[in-house]
């Protein structure tokens, strides 16, 4: 038994006083109506209403029930009728997980994103990246930017950009090693690994080559990666995006500059379908026109 619908067939026939009208409100036949009642009687183990071929009398425990589904059920269409609305109007608060290493550039897209859309108001929600692509719905986010293929089907995602990587070190660490040439030599070098993706890819010339480097220092947060790279305790394959100006101010210098790093590819992800709210497809619009003309 559908409860729900059943409710709904028992108040439609106390409201109209006839089995036939209140089938017709619903869309079915008379006699799956008198069917659902008549179940609902049998699941309460009450009767609830007197039927004859010209009226419908409540009973005294039909009353009493009449009016708790009557309550419930507006409580329940004034609830879905909200949810419709905030899912259609183009404002309100928008919940955005993004990985700590993206607070810097997702700023200023988020900046620019409130300029042209004044009545949504975004909440960045920074974390190290999650461990599976739909954790942002768990979190009440609404959208998510992230780095993983979305296998599963409650999840809608949009490429946005490919992010190429450097391979770098300080430059004290570079004048303590013997300079590798070929990606197979990092194995015995010492290596800071983002835990969430420990193989490093080279490419050069249709070779690809990987490799799993000694890991001296892991984590899941590039920020962190980054900072031990500063300090001179190892080499760091890196969104180049984080170590640009490092590189420029010579805190840090490129490795192995004639093998390319593998790019990651990062997505925005959103739920499906109509779960998405028109502010987070907005959102999701925006960030792809962006992050076209404004590649990281």
């Amino acid at each position: 038994m559908d409860q729900l619908f059943a409710m709904r067939a028992f108040v439609s026939a106390v409201k109209l006083r006839n089995l036939g009208q209140a089938a017709d409100r619903l869309g079915v036949s008379r006699t799956l109506v008198s069917r659902q009642i008549q179940t609902l009687e049998q699941a309460l183990n009450a009767s609830l209403m007197i039927r004859t071929t010209r009226s419908l009398t409540l009973t005294a425990a039909g009353e009493k029930y009449f009016l708790f589904c009557e309550e419930l059920l507006a409580e329940l269409d004034e609830m879905d009728s909200r949810m419709r609305a905030d899912s259609r109007e183009i404002g309100g608060e928008l919940p955005v997980l993004c990985p700590k290493w993206m607070a810097e550039p997702i700023a200023e897209v988020l900046a620019e994103f409130v300029r042209r859309h004044p009545a949504i108001r975004p909440k960045l929600m920074l974390e190290n990246l999650p461990l599976t692509a739909y954790e942002f719905l768990a979190k009440g986010c609404e959208v998510s930017l992230n780095m993983r293929t979305i296998p599963d089907s409650r999840i809608v995602a949009r490429k946005l950009f490919d992010l190429p990587y450097l391979l770098c070190a300080s430059p004290e660490h570079v004048e303590r090693i013997a300079l590798p040439q070929e990606p197979a030599q990092l194995r015995e070098l010492d290596g800071l690994v983002q835990s969430s993706y420990p193989q490093w890819t080279f490419r050069r010339e249709g070779r690809t080559e990987r490799i799993l480097p000694r890991a001296v220092f892991s984590a899941n947060s590039y920020t962190a990666l980054r900072a031990a790279a500063l300090r001179g305790i190892g080499l760091v394959a890196i969104p180049q995006c984080l170590v640009r100006d490092d590189i420029a101010a010579g805190r840090l210098v490129q490795v192995m500059p004639d093998w390319d790093c593998e790019s990651q590819s990062v997505h925005i992800s959103s739920a499906p379908g109509k779960a998405a709210t028109a502010r987070a497809q907005a959102f999701s619009r925006f960030l792809v026109d962006w992050f076209r003309s404004n590649p990281l």
